[in-house]
C-alpha cells in the first residue's frame, strides 16, 4: 500500500492532533508543527516542530515544503488560520497550507460575515441576513429580519459571540458583548446538522451526517451527544448541496460544516463552514462510514464520494455517540450513553477521563474530607493523592 505524507499546523492540541488517528489509518506519515507542547504528549508522528510565533512557522513551513513532497496540510483550529491569515506570509505559500483551491477562496475563512454573503451569491439555503456596522444598524437591522433574531460577532468559535434575541430588550441587555461588524441573522427553528466533510479541489470525498442531542456551554455551544447516521440513510439532496458547497468554497481539506433542518419547511439552512476539521472528524467509523478509508481511496485511485451508497451491515443504522471528553464525571462515572465502550482508539482519552476523575475526587475531598481532619493530615493526603495521580499519568503516557 502506498505511503502518503501529511503536515499537521495548530495551537489547540484538542482540534489538531484530532485527525492524526484518522490518518495513520489512512496510511499518512503524519509530521505536527505544533503552537503547544506535545513532547511528552505522543511519540507518534514522524517530525514534531515546537514552535511559539508565526515567524518561525513562515520559517519552517519554506524549509518543509521545499524538502517534503506533502500529500496533504491540515491547518487544525480557527486560531491558526487567522494567524495565518494575517501574516506575511506569501499568498502562494498561503494557498499550499490554507484548505483552499483558490486564492479568491480566502475571503470566507474565519469569517462568519464573508460565509454568509458567499452561500447567499451563490444560490446556497442560508438564513436571511443583515451586517451592522454600529449600533443603529444592529437596531433597525433586528426588526428587519425579525425576533427572534441570531446576533453573531464576525470571528468566533465553540458558540462564544452567538445571541439569540427574543425582544429588542435583549439585543440591548448584550451591548458591551458585541464587536463590530455583526452578522445579524434569522433565526430558523429545527434541529441542528453536522455535514462535516473532506473535499479535494472542491469535490467530496467524504462526510458524516450527525444531529446535535447535547451540548455543553448552552444551547450554542459545542455538541457532547450525536445521533448519527449512516450515509446509505441520508437523502440525495444531501450529497448535491455538500458537492454544490465544496465547489462554492473552493474547498481542500477538512470542512467543518453546520446547517439546521428548518421544522417549518424541511429545508436545510447552511451557517457554518468552518475550513477546518473538528473534534467528531473521526467518530464516522463508529457507524461504518470512515473518513480513513475514503481518503486513502481518493489519494491512491483518485475516488470520490458516489451516490447512493451501501448499507454497512456491520454497524446500526443509527447511534448515539458521546464525546468522552465533553461528558461530565458523573456521566462518565455511570458510563451514560455507553460511553466506555468509546475510550478504546482514541488518543489520550485516558487522561482525560483520569482527570475528570481526578478533579471530582478533590472537590469531594474539599468539602467533605478537608472540614473534618487536621491540617498535618490534610497534608499529608495532598501528598498521597499527587503522588498516585503522577504515578497514574507516568503509567498511561
Amino acid at each position: 500500500m502506498k505511503q502518503f505524507k501529511a503536515l499537521l499546523i495548530g495551537m489547540s492540541f484538542e482540534l489538531t492532533v484530532a485527525p492524526f488517528p484518522l490518518l495513520k489509518r489512512a496510511n499518512f506519515d503524519v509530521d505536527l508543527i505544533a503552537f503547544f507542547d506535545i513532547s511528552a504528549r505522543d511519540a507518534s508522528f514522524r517530525k514534531v516542530y515546537c514552535i511559539n510565533s508565526i515567524d518561525q512557522l513562515a520559517e519552517i513551513l519554506l524549509g518543509l515544503l521545499s524538502q517534503s513532497n506533502y500529500d496533504l496540510v491540515v491547518v487544525g483550529d480557527d486560531e491558526m488560520l487567522l494567524n495565518i491569515l494575517n501574516s506575511n506570509i506569501s499568498a502562494e505559500l498561503k494557498k499550499q497550507i490554507l484548505p483552499i483551491s483558490s486564492i479568491d477562496g480566502m475571503r470566507h475563512l474565519y469569517s462568519k460575515i464573508g460565509l454568509s454573503i458567499l452561500l447567499k451569491n451563490s444560490g446556497i439555503a442560508t438564513p436571511r441576513f443583515e451586517v451592522a456596522q454600529n449600533e443603529a444598524e444592529l437596531l433597525s437591522f433586528a426588526g428587519k429580519v425579525g425576533y427572534p433574531v441570531m446576533i453573531k460577532i464576525d470571528s468566533s468559535g465553540g458558540g462564544v459571540g452567538v445571541f439569540q434575541c427574543n425582544s429588542l430588550g435583549e439585543i440591548f441587555a448584550h451591548l458591551k458583548s458585541y464587536k463590530y461588524p455583526l452578522l445579524v441573522q434569522q433565526f430558523i427553528a429545527g434541529d441542528m446538522l453536522d455535514l462535516s466533510a473532506f473535499y479535494r479541489n472542491g469535490q467530496l470525498i467524504h462526510f458524516t451526517y450527525s444531529k446535535f442531542e447535547k451540548t455543553i456551554g448552552g444551547s450554542f455551544g459545542p455538541s457532547s451527544v450525536r445521533s448519527y447516521q449512516q450515509l446509505a440513510m441520508v437523502d440525495g439532496e444531501v450529497f448535491d448541496e455538500l458537492r454544490t458547497l465544496g465547489m462554492v468554497l473552493s474547498a481542500h481539506g477538512f470542512v467543518n460544516i453546520s446547517a439546521v433542518h428548518s421544522i417549518k419547511d424541511g429545508r436545510r439552512y447552511y451557517f457554518e463552514a468552518d475550513m477546518r476539521p473538528n473534534v467528531w472528524v473521526d467518530y464516522g467509523k463508529c457507524i461504518g462510514n470512515d473518513a480513513a478509508i475514503a481518503i486513502n481511496k481518493y489519494f491512491t485511485y483518485g475516488q470520490v464520494m458516489a451516490y447512493p451508497q451501501i448499507i454497512n451491515p456491520s454497524y446500526p443504522k443509527t447511534l448515539l455517540i458521546p464525546h468522552i471528553s465533553r461528558l461530565s464525571f458523573l456521566d462518565l462515572l455511570l458510563n451514560k450513553y455507553c460511553c466506555w465502550h468509546y475510550i478504546e482508539g482514541y488518543p489520550h482519552i485516558f487522561l482525560q477521563i483520569i482527570s475528570k476523575i481526578d478533579r471530582g475526587i478533590i472537590e469531594f475531598s474539599i468539602h467533605l474530607i478537608k472540614p473534618r481532619v487536621s491540617s498535618s493530615v490534610w497534608s499529608k493526603l495532598k501528598c498521597l493523592h499527587s503522588q498516585i495521580v503522577i504515578r497514574i499519568f507516568t503509567w498511561i503516557k
